[in-house]
């Protein structure tokens, strides 16, 4: 039975099906927000206990709330735009259990605030992440300031 191309690299490394080259390299420049959340998932799923990832300004303020959400554990700048981050795992497992990015440039999923009162009724623990006109922040922070914006991924 033939597995997908993302289910190699996850099991046999990036480097293995040249994955790291071809894929995630173009996906760095055009979309950032996506391609830190993919590294993330990935070091979540193999449990590393770091990962270097080169970043773009705008992925360091997503990084900056991952880090307040405890979805990271801290992050290190190495050299130039190359930082290393690592993920918050706890005694038991993960302390994440699902992480779902929505983030894309064309047709992207518009929050509107009213659409986010009703959805904090029913979110729970969960948290949104929203990019808005003053930056990424999340649903909860969003709904102080009376704004909407483009959803960037759910994190349960």
């Amino acid at each position: 039975m033939e597995t997908s191309l993302i289910g190699k690299a996850l099991d046999f490394g990036s480097s293995e099906y040249r994955f790291e080259s071809y894929v995630s390299n173009i996906i760095h420049f055009k979309n950032p927000y996506l391609y830190l959340l993919n590294h993330l998932r990935f070091s979540l799923a193999k449990k590393v206990f770091f990962f270097n990832i080169p970043l773009l300004p705008q992925s360091l303020q997503l990084l900056r709330l991952l880090l307040n959400l405890k979805v990271i554990r801290r992050f290190s700048r190495l050299q130039g735009t190359t930082y290393s981050v690592f993920p918050n795992y706890s005694k038991y497992g993960q302390p994440i259990k699902h992480l779902k990015a929505y983030y894309r440039l064309r047709n992207p999923i518009l929050v509107k605030f009213k659409a986010l009162t009703l959805l904090n009724k029913s979110l729970g623990a969960s948290s949104l992440l929203i990019e808005t006109s003053s930056g990424i922040m999340t649903h909860k922070e969003a709904l102080k300031q009376k704004v909407g914006g483009i959803l960037v991924c759910t994190i349960l």
